[in-house]
């Protein structure tokens, strides 16, 4: 009986851990399926990124050349005189444009005086030209994706402007293949097609390559990835961002147009067996691991196999950060876990992680503010948030004693569970240096050597976006001299100038870095208050108002101010009217006043 009862017992303890490993199995077998579904996504994903890095790269650089083009005098005065002979072959012969295809010049009327590939100047494109129209009408440099008779292809625009009046447009065109070449150096290959419903517009097709009725726009592509892509279904394909079988790992961009219309595709493929599986093989070690030492020792080995896990994450992570050039840390929302040895390269006043933490809570407490840059963390945001939840590039500008870095900034989720993020801060200063250079010969008031009207409109823009990106008050203040007409009439221009002058002076010298000061007319400015409430805004104001009239250089002037704050949502140009009303309210209680809208 004894017997018995021991091998029922034996008989049932084995049915009931044959069935827990049998349930086991299957949890193993579907977090196995759900991690591989993971993994495809992610590098789905991390495929879409590079390929967005790699568009945004090539569009900085082409910009910069056509911005570059816009100001030779040259140029702009072949387009100021009009001369049906003017040579443009010695403006842009003579130059060298690495990866730069086409480059074509418009008159003022939109007509073709210039093309660096054809001597066939008859065409008028103006009515069908929404990116040359919309960068005419905002006076503004643009990227694109557009489709001409020749191939889809990146656009970068730049309307040329004398005092107002536009005098050209320059337009540089460049070709998909660059981008494709460098995604194949990361193993992903590149089909560019062009939406079909857009083919009639291709007369003369560059690359004479078809996939069914879509055309294919980058000259490298494989004619194994066409033989491919031609046993899929493409709607379905098209569709989708993720499309995945035994061979590949296809994912789908749309490139749009000015209007955010779909014009073509970006198909990325990458061979499935490169698909990482380190976390599944860990993931599948680990828990048969468990499960042995659940059958054996249920309690103590168990305690010790999470004990080795616990430490063999702590040294992944530590061996995952010290391997990045870059600054790089794991951190939760609230505090920092770990950071490289980078670090401290930046962070010279500190030796440790440990010393750092003693005196600052977040690396947030070092980003400056500075318009188009993150922020430190708001009372409902940490900066973590805002770089997961942007999937644009995200950067910083971090001040160290006297110097100040900017940085690109990426970030990962490691661990759902323990809330862990990887982040890494790219050192883009130069680049970042470089580009404000490049902005400030076209942004600045020749007189008063502050920014122009031009800038003003770039920048609130660009403020206006961050406001709404970051969840930050913006304010605005319009002001004017007043009675300038009179002391221009009674004393001259040149005294005119000279007030001018002296008085952008002082109203530079006090206000915060931040500011955007800009001369936006003759004698009105504006100033563009970034992390500023209307409160504030108009307590700058008065006191702007009461140190320019007991300045008394030159001559004895005031001035009269509007002040608005930003309504999430609202137009730009309401924006302005509301200030500029603001204004009128000022002059007509007397002048001399401050009044908010």
């Amino acid at each position: 009986m004894t017997f018995k009862l021991s091998r029922s017992i034996i008989y049932l303890i084995s049915f009931m851990l044959l069935l827990l490993v049998a349930f086991y199995i299957k949890y193993l077998i579907d977090t196995k399926d759900a991690l591989e579904e993971q993994n495809y996504t992610s590098s789905a994903k991390e495929m879409q990124m590079s390929l967005i890095s790699s568009i945004t790269k090539k569009q900085t650089k082409t910009m910069s050349v056509a911005l570059e083009l816009a100001q030779d005098n040259g140029l702009i005065h072949n387009l100021i005189d009009g001369d049906e002979n003017s040579n443009y072959k010695d403006i842009f012969g003579s130059k060298s444009y690495n990866n730069i295809g086409h480059i074509r010049v418009y008159d003022k009327n939109l007509h073709s005086v210039y093309k660096n590939w054809s001597e066939n100047l008859n065409d008028d494109i103006s009515f069908n030209r929404v990116d040359l129209e919309y960068a005419i009408k905002t006076k503004t440099p643009i990227n694109t994706t557009f489709v001409d008779e020749h191939s889809l292809s990146l656009k970068s625009i730049v309307p040329i402007f004398i005092k107002n009046s536009l005098i050209g447009v320059l337009e540089l065109s460049s070709e998909f293949t660059e981008i494709s070449k460098e995604l194949k150096t990361k193993n992903i290959g590149s089909l560019v097609l062009l939406n079909k419903k857009y083919s009639n517009e291709l007369n003369k097709p560059a690359t004479n390559i078809f996939l069914g009725e879509y055309y294919v726009a980058n000259y490298d592509a494989s004619e194994v990835a066409i033989d491919y892509i031609k046993k899929i279904d493409m709607l379905n394909l098209l569709s989708k961002m993720v499309y995945k079988d035994k061979n590949y790992l296809i994912s789908t961009y749309r490139l749009k147009d000015i209007k955010d219309n779909t014009i073509g595709y970006y198909i990325l493929l990458k061979d499935s067996s490169l698909i990482t599986a380190q976390n599944i093989d860990h993931f599948l070690v680990v828990s048969l691991l468990i499960l042995v030492i659940v059958l054996l020792v249920v309690a103590l080995l168990v305690s010790y196999s999470m004990y080795n896990y616990y430490k063999t994450q702590k040294h992944f992570y530590k061996d995952m950060i010290h391997q990045s050039p870059n600054i790089a840390i794991i951190a939760s929302k609230d505090e920092i876990i770990e950071v490289n040895d980078t670090f401290f390269k930046y962070f010279s006043d500190f030796t440790t992680l440990e010393e750092f933490k003693k005196h600052h809570k977040t690396i947030s407490e070092f980003f400056a503010k500075e318009g188009g840059y993150m922020c430190q963390d708001s009372e409902d945001f940490c900066w973590i948030e805002l770089v997961m939840q942007n999937i644009q590039e995200n950067k910083v500008k971090i001040v160290l004693k006297e110097s100040f870095y900017y940085f690109a900034i990426s970030a990962s989720l490691i661990s759902k569970e323990k809330g862990l993020y990887y982040a890494t801060f790219r050192d883009i200063t130069k680049e970042e240096l470089y580009k404000k250079e490049l902005e400030n010969t076209n942004i600045t008031d020749t007189l008063t050597k502050i920014k122009n009207r031009y800038f003003y409109n770039l920048q609130l823009e660009s403020e206006v976006a961050n406001a709404n990106r970051y969840f930050y008050p913006l304010s605005l203040i319009i002001f004017d001299i007043d009675h300038f007409k009179k002391i221009n009439d009674t004393y001259g221009h040149d005294i005119g100038d000279k007030v001018l002058i002296e008085y952008t002076k002082l109203i530079n010298s006090h206000i915060r870095d931040s500011d955007i000061f800009c001369r936006i007319g003759g004698e009105e400015f504006a100033i563009i208050l970034p992390h500023a409430t209307k409160a504030g805004a108009y307590k700058l104001a008065d006191k702007l108002r009461m140190v320019v009239m007991e300045h008394r250089v030159i001559l004895k002037v005031t001035m009269s101010f509007g002040v608005v704050e930003y309504k999430k949502g609202e137009d730009l140009e309401l924006l302005f009217k509301r200030a500029d009303e603001a204004l009128y309210v000022a002059k007509q209680n007397g002048r001399n006043k401050v009044a908010v809208r």
